[in-house]
C-alpha cells in the first residue's frame, strides 16, 4: 500500500505551504486585531495545521486530512464542525483513490470492452455507495481568539482537526469493495473472472 500510494497517488509535498490563520492573528491596517487568549493544548500550533488547505496528504502509510471551523458558541462546536470537514474530505479522497486503483488495474486487462465496461460501472457504483470505515480522529488545536474593531468586540473558538485512515483500514475497505465486485459479476463468468483479475493485479501493486 505505501508504495502503491507513494508511487501513483501522492502529490509532492514541495513548495511553500500556507500556515493557515496566522496572518489572521496580526493587527491589519483598517481591520481587527486579533488576539489569541488561550490554546488548547497549549503548545504551539502543530505544523499539520498548515495542510489544512490541502485536500489530503500521506505519512509513514497513513492518509490524512484536516478541517477548520469557528465558532462564537462554543469550542466544542468548532471541533465538531471541523473534525466533519476534514472526515468528508478524506472520504472523497480515499474513494477517488481506489477508483484511480481499480482502472489502473483494469486498463492492462485484455477482456472485451463491454465487460469492461460493465464491471467498471458496478465497481463505481459501489465506491458511491459505501461507508469508508476505520476514520480515526489523530488530533486537534483549538484556539480562543478576542476580536476588535473599534469599539466592537467579540469572541470565538477555531478549532483544527485532522483525522486518519490507517493503511491496515484503507486496505480493508479495498478489499470489501472488491469482494462485493466478484459477488455481483457472479452469474457473468466472464466479468467475474475479470473481476478476480483485477483484484490479483492490485493485491501485486502492494507487494
Amino acid at each position: 500500500m505505501r508504495k502503491r500510494i507513494c508511487l501513483w497517488l501522492v502529490p509532492a509535498l514541495a513548495g511553500v505551504l500556507f500556515l493557515y490563520g496566522c496572518a489572521g492573528m496580526r493587527p491589519q491596517s483598517n481591520g481587527p486585531v486579533r488576539t489569541v487568549l488561550e490554546k488548547m493544548p497549549s503548545a504551539s500550533q502543530p505544523e499539520w495545521t498548515s495542510m489544512n488547505e490541502r485536500n489530503y496528504w500521506i505519512q509513514n502509510g497513513s492518509i490524512y486530512s484536516s478541517g477548520y471551523a469557528e465558532s462564537p458558541i462554543a469550542l466544542q462546536n468548532a471541533l465538531d464542525e471541523a473534525e466533519n470537514s476534514a472526515r468528508t474530505k478524506l472520504i472523497k479522497n480515499a474513494k477517488d483513490m481506489m477508483l484511480a486503483e481499480f482502472q489502473r488495474a483494469l486498463s492492462v486487462q485484455k477482456q472485451d470492452p463491454k465487460t469492461q465496461a460493465s464491471v467498471s460501472s458496478a465497481f463505481s457504483a459501489l465506491v458511491s455507495t459505501m461507508k469508508v470505515t476505520g476514520i480515526a480522529k489523530k488530533d486537534s488545536y483549538s484556539e480562543k481568539v478576542r476580536e476588535k474593531l473599534g469599539k466592537d468586540e467579540k469572541i470565538y473558538y477555531r478549532s483544527f482537526v485532522r483525522v486518519e485512515l490507517a493503511n491496515a483500514n484503507y486496505e480493508k475497505n479495498l478489499q470489501q469493495l472488491l469482494s462485493g465486485l466478484k459477488t455481483q459479476m457472479k452469474a457473468n463468468k466472464s466479468a467475474r473472472k475479470l473481476a478476480e483479475d483485477i483484484e490479483k493485479k492490485i493485491k501485486e501493486r502492494s507487494k
